[in-house]
């Protein structure tokens, strides 16, 4: 009869437990939600760039969506100089994922200047996407990065920092 009450209370501090938990969590999560919606969308487009929509988006779209074909899939640029007006053609999808690679060089910028839509893409023109890029979490690679390339197509521009590297940069 002792250990069938001891088991009992046992039982009972589990649920507790559980239930405490399961607040915690529910607390949290309302919390988070809220400092989300404090974010108004005028905040969100009057950023200097879309990486946060590439981010959010980028890694769940990038296996589903058309490629970015160029004539070339690799450019080298001298450090401290730029290759620019590289020739971005127009597709029939709404958008393409352009990936990019800093394979070689300390830091790399890839400009994207999509040509004007009047059909409501809302994408931030022009795009600018820094390579390395932060790293979100271990499994990030931070030389990889993604832009959203528009219908129209447009031109991008490469960047490679100063100093005595030169950068690599390559599309996947």
């Amino acid at each position: 009869m002792e250990g069938k009450r001891v088991l009992i209370i046992v039982v009972l501090i589990l649920l507790g437990l559980a239930a405490l938990f399961a607040v915690g969590i529910a607390w949290g999560v309302r919390n988070d939600r809220n400092k989300e919606n404090e974010t108004s969308a005028d905040e969100f487009s009057s950023q200097p760039n879309s990486q946060r929509w590439t981010e959010s988006f980028g890694e769940w779209l990038r296996p589903y969506s058309p490629k970015l074909k160029l004539g070339r899939s690799k450019f080298v640029v001298a450090a401290g100089s730029s290759i620019s007006d590289i020739l971005v053609p127009s597709s029939d999808k709404p958008f393409r994922s352009g990936t990019f690679f800093l394979s070689s060089g300390l830091r790399a910028v890839i400009v994207y200047h999509a040509e004007v839509q009047t059909s409501g893409e809302q994408l931030k023109n022009p795009q600018e996407l820094e390579l390395p890029r932060k790293k979100r979490d271990e499994n990030d690679d931070p030389r990889h990065g993604t832009l959203a390339i528009l219908r129209a197509g447009g031109t991008l521009e490469i960047r490679c920092a100063p100093g005595t590297l030169p950068c690599t940069v390559e599309i996947e």
